[in-house]
């Protein structure tokens, strides 16, 4: 008798509500491209592949390299959305992800590692005055980590989580004073985003949702450090 892993049939398990709100997912195993099909990426200046959690990841030089998704997965700022990745990083003060413009009224959101290790997480209208900045407590070191960050559409800080290796950090709330509106025909990048730095190491298994997803759910993405991969 044989097993199937049933992860591989239909992109996710029958009836797992995980997927359940699904915009995009990038296995990165030899393919820039959405495994639903929707939002395929491009690699750039020299962006490659490398071993990641569940076979290859981006690999990223921290030069120039990113993954261009394109001008998609825009948010309005007023309603949920969660970003799952694995990282392995070899320098801080770098940006994971984004979609954030970079001259004018700064708009947008992105995914940071400062140069202390801490993640940040950016939603903002206008850089100066309508804007969320949060900060993880826990600082991530090298060797592949499992990132989440969830958000509840509720315009407030507070609706915002970030989950490190599965367990949800105490955030740093630096910045309170959003009233929505994150659009941009900017692309929607991998491995940059918010002006930091290019990012220089590995980055696999990036999923977008419109949804918030629950403790729970980032628990089986986790997967006690194995990964789950759509």
């Amino acid at each position: 008798m044989f097993l199937i892993n049933p992860y591989i049939l239909g992109g996710g398990a029958v009836g797992n509500p995980l997927w359940n709100d699904l915009l995009a997912y990038y296995t990165a195993d030899n393919t820039p491209n959405d495994a639903l099909g929707t939002y395929n990426g491009t690699l750039t200046n020299g962006a490659t592949y490398g071993t990641g959690i569940i076979n290859n990841g981006f690999s990223l030089d921290g030069v120039n390299d990113y993954v261009d998704i394109g001008n998609n997965l825009d948010f309005s700022g007023d309603t949920p959305f969660s970003f799952s990745c694995w990282v392995d990083s070899n320098s801080n003060n770098v940006d994971v992800f984004g979609k954030y413009t970079s001259s004018g009224i700064i708009k947008g959101y992105a995914l940071s590692i400062l140069s202390s290790g801490l993640l940040r997480f950016y939603l903002q209208n206008n850089n100066s005055t309508d804007r969320i900045r949060v900060d993880s407590t826990t600082a991530i070191t090298s060797g592949l980590k499992h990132i989440t960050v969830t958000y509840d559409g509720s315009t407030d800080a507070n609706g915002i989580k970030i989950y490190i290796n599965g367990v949800s950090d105490t955030l740093s709330i630096l910045t309170n004073g959003f009233t929505g509106g994150l659009s941009s025909t900017v692309s929607f990048t991998i491995g940059t985003g918010a002006g930091f730095g290019f990012f220089n190491g590995i980055i696999d298994e990036v999923g977008i949702w419109n949804r918030e997803l629950t403790a729970s759910e980032v628990t089986e993405l986790y997967n006690s450090g194995s990964g789950l991969q759509y």
